[in-house]
Order: C-alpha cells, then structure tokens, then sequence
C-alpha cells in the first residue's frame, strides 16, 4: 500500500522547477490547506512573482480550511470570509504587501477559478506571460490541466505545491483516510473531466503504474473497517458543512 500511495500521490502533485528570473503572476487556487498560502508567501518573498492573484469562494472546503488555519494557531481570521479573502488574510500576516494581492472570491470548482481568474487578469491588466500556479498537492494536476484549457497556450504555467510527505506526516489516522479517497477520486476526475468526458481539462496520461497503484488504494479504500472509518468521516463533513452555512447560534439551535 506505501508504494501504492507513493506512486499515485506524486503523479497527482505535479511540480515544476522555479525559474531563475521573476514570473508576472502567482496564482493560488482556494482549497482547505493553510499551506498553499505559506508557500505562495515563501515564492513572493523569493522574488519570483510580480503580483498575486487568489481565486476562491466559499464552497465544501472551506470549513475545512478554516478548522486548518485555527488548528494551527498561527493566524487570526474572520471565518465567515471566501477563500479567497481568508488567504489574502495569511498572505498580509506573512508579509506580502496588500497591493500586489488580487482576489477572486464567487469561484466554487477548479474551472470557476481559471474563468474568473481570466476576468479578472483582462479587467485589472495584470501582466501574465508566465504564471506560477499553487494548488493543493493531491489537486495539482487537474488544476494545471484545467489551467491549459482555458489559458492561451502562449502562457507559461509553472506548477508548485506542498509536500504531499509534510502534510501526510502530520495527518490523524482519519485525515490520512481522507487524503487516500480523495486521490483515488481524482484519477476518476481526469478522465471524467476531460477531453472524453465534460471537457473542462486538457487530456491527462494516466500511466499504467499510476493506474495499478489507484486499484490497490480502491481495495484498501473498501475494506470493512475502512468503509465504517468513511461513514464517520462523511458524517463529520455533512456536520462541519452545515455548521459553516448556519453559524454556530443556528448550529447550537437544532443540536440541543
């Protein structure tokens, strides 16, 4: 299962040298992890990007992101913000200037954060021959397809993300569980997504190996005590869901 998950998760967060010389643009897709945004601080701060844009509304992940950056003790925020916004939050904690921070924040699925991005890049006149794309590492590669589609060819898009290792490390026995399914259900993404299927990404080889590793994780993924494992999580996420809609007065009204 360790190579499995090796295999899969390293074909999922894709990675591209940085370059020598500044990049116009560093776009940072919403997503649950405050470590996106530290990183898109750390590339800033290396003077490898002349602006930054953030895309991201509220949608199904940002509770979890929320739950993220607290957990972590390292930054106060206003929960009730988009992703956007709550990033923009962390990326002015670590020291990146207010103007140079773009945002879009009505965005709830991948495609959403190219389109909106690309109005707001045409209505702002922000520079973006070569982008520098952060996304969450098991999100990376559908993010970087999606970014193909509906980007001019003649941008350069230069992938970055976190350590998939660092984030696994630190993961509860449930969070693992969590990361296992939502690589599997990527590979079904890439297929069901592209060229074939709804067209939003640009095809995606899925080499043979990576293929095999996906079905060993889906066995894993389906045992018994896994499956009871799933219910819980589900459960939580529901809860966590709702919580984040209704706030915590309503939350606290239809739980008593």
């Amino acid at each position: 299962q360790r190579k499995a998950q090796e295999t899969l998760f390293s074909f999922l967060a894709e990675q591209n040298p940085l370059p020598a010389d500044q990049t116009d643009l560093l776009l940072l897709l919403g997503n649950s992890r405050l470590e996106t945004a530290e990183l898109t601080a750390q590339i800033y701060h290396e003077g490898l990007a002349k602006n930054i844009l953030v895309a991201g509304g509220i949608g199904r992940e940002t509770p979890f992101l929320v739950n993220n950056i607290k957990g972590s003790g390292r930054y106060l925020i206003q929960s009730n913000q988009s992703e956007a916004y709550i990033f923009k939050d962390v990326l002015i904690a670590n020291g990146v200037p207010t103007g140079v921070i773009f945002t879009e924040d009505i965005s709830t699925n991948s495609k959403e954060n190219i389109i909106y991005s690309k109005e707001i890049i045409a209505d702002q006149k922000i520079s973006h021959d070569s982008v520098i794309l952060v996304q969450h590492p098991l999100l990376q590669k559908r993010a970087m397809a999606t970014f193909r589609r509906w980007m001019s060819k003649d941008v350069v898009c230069i992938g970055r993300t976190p350590s998939w290792r660092s984030m696994w490390n630190t993961s509860s026995k449930e969070e693992k569980l969590v990361l296992i399914k939502m690589a599997i259900g990527e590979i079904e993404r890439l297929q069901k997504y592209g060229p074939q299927g709804f067209g939003d990404i640009v095809h995606v080889e899925i080499p043979q190996e990576v293929a095999q590793a996906c079905e060993v994780l889906k066995q894993k993924a389906s045992s018994p005590d896994v499956a009871s494992d799933t219910t819980k999580i589900n459960e939580l996420s529901r809860v966590e869901g709702l919580k984040s809609r209704i706030g915590a007065d309503g939350w606290d009204r239809i739980s008593n």
